[in-house]
Parts: C-alpha cells; structure tokens; sequence
C-alpha cells in the first residue's frame, strides 16, 4: 500500500502534490493550535484554583491591640517600631530596595485590610471610617491615606475600574521616586508593578505580590480574582474607570466626570437601574 501511495503521490502534477502538502500542513497547524489553546486552558483552570489561605501571611506584630493603637491614634506610625523588621522578611528580596515611603503605604494597606468587615459605606471623615463596622474599596483606600497622612500626596494615587476581571474596584498606587506599588487595602494584596505595566497586562511572579491575611473571609473568592488579575495580566486598559492625582481630589469626583471607558459602564449600570 505504501508503495502504491508512493507511485499515486509521484504521479500528480507539481501543483496538485504542493496542494496536498499545503493541506497536510494546515491539518498539523490545526492540532497545534487546539493543542495549545487546550494547554492554555488548563493553566488558566489551574490559574483560577489559587487558594489564597495557603499562602496569606500573616503578620504576628499585628495583634487586635496593635489595630487599635493605630485606629486611636489615626496614625499608621505607631505601628513602625512593632512591625517594621518582621515586614521586611516577609515581604522577600523583590522588596528589599523599597524606600520608606513605599513601606509605610505597604503596613498602612495590610492594617487597613483588618479595620473592618466589608460592605457598603458612606463614611468619609477618619472618626466616621475608624468607628465603622463594615467598609466598601472606596473607604479602605481612603482609611489608608488618613493612615498615611497624605490625602493630598500626588505619590499616592486612587485608581478605579469596572467591567473588567475584578469588576467594580477601587485601588491605589504608589509611585514612589524609585517604587511603583499597587496597593489594595479591601482584599489585602500589594504588588510590585506600575499602572502602565498594570493596564499593559505584564505578568508578575510570586515575589513580586503580597497576599495579607485580613479580617473579612466572605470575600476570599473575589480576594483570588483579584490575585489571579495581577499575577495573569488581566487587567485591560478599557476597564480603567478613574485615576485621580490625589484622594483628596478623588474624594471631589463622581462618576459623571470618568470620561473613560469604565466611567461609560457605570453610567450605563445607573441609567438601567433608574
């Protein structure tokens, strides 16, 4: 059969045989690239299944007393001689050459993580955020810029997104001289990669992102969404809702001023429910 296969192929014509090769080629491409997406598939499967609880770290140096010390004082500063040598270790060698800066806006996003329950919030001054018991993205990332004391910081940066992977969500980034962090108090995760990087949808190793154990653990799915966002490069630019220069000008805003392709979401979820 083989040599008759052989005489058959010999047989055709020049452009009947390149036909045959042409298909044989496609047919082999074909299952390549099932192959591929199949694996791709998988990882990604592999990817969703990230079991943050195996992996939260857990700081000893805040205690229930360490909280409150710090939500008495509506400074984050009285933390640092607690916790500053136990952070370093666990935040690993991708860290290490982090300035002071970046590292307070690290310690007042993992204590902010564990204020509170979360849930819908309308408080806005510090006495009204630190006496709540539950508090949305949008107050999380506000309590940590009372903690910091840099409301006005144009280093600490609000940035909010929807209708992407992590749906409705509000995060901070801080853009030190030579850091870039993002830091995002509601589930207790920093990273270390700037927004361009971010919204370009550059991967990022283990290393280069924090889990923190925190209070809430009815949010853990969503907590591992947004994990799975950082690490896997999810993140798209047409999810961008607002960036503002400060809190204190985010603070001012509302959504009728997100000329952004987020901004147009939240108007059309408004306007569907009105």
């Amino acid at each position: 059969m083989a040599d008759l296969s052989k005489k058959a192929f010999r047989g055709m014509s020049r452009t009947q045989r390149s036909f045959l090769s042409l298909i044989a080629l496609l047919v082999i491409g074909l299952g390549i690239g099932v192959h591929l997406r199949l694996d791709n598939s998988f990882n990604e499967e592999k990817a969703a299944k990230v079991d943050l609880s195996a992996i939260d770290i857990t700081l000893k140096c805040l205690s229930e007393d360490s909280i409150e010390a710090v939500r008495n004082s509506g400074s984050i500063d009285v933390l640092i001689p607690r916790c500053s040598e136990e952070l370093r270790v666990v935040l690993g060698d991708e860290f290490q050459s982090i300035g002071y800066g970046a590292f307070r806006a690290i310690l007042a996003t993992v204590t902010a993580a564990n204020f509170a329950e979360y849930g819908a919030s309308s408080a806005q001054s510090y006495e009204e955020i630190k006496n709540s018991s539950h508090l949305d993205c949008s107050r999380t990332i506000l309590l940590v810029g009372y903690l910091l004391d840099a409301l006005e910081s144009q280093r600490l940066q609000p940035i909010g997104f929807d209708g992407g992977f992590i749906g409705n969500h509000a995060q901070l980034l801080f853009n030190g001289k030579n850091d870039a962090i993002l830091l995002d108090p509601t589930s207790g995760i920093i990273a270390k990669t700037s927004f361009n990087d971010l919204l370009r949808g550059i991967p990022l190793d283990e290393k280069s992102i924090k889990a923190f154990s925190m209070k809430d653990k009815s949010i853990n799915s969503f907590r591992e969404n947004v994990y799975m966002a950082i690490s896997h490069g999810k993140y798209l630019p047409s999810d961008l809702m607002y960036m503002h220069e400060s809190l204190a000008e985010q603070k001012l805003g509302g959504s009728d001023s997100y000329f952004t392709p987020g901004g147009i979401t939240v108007r059309s979820k408004s306007k569907g429910q009105s």
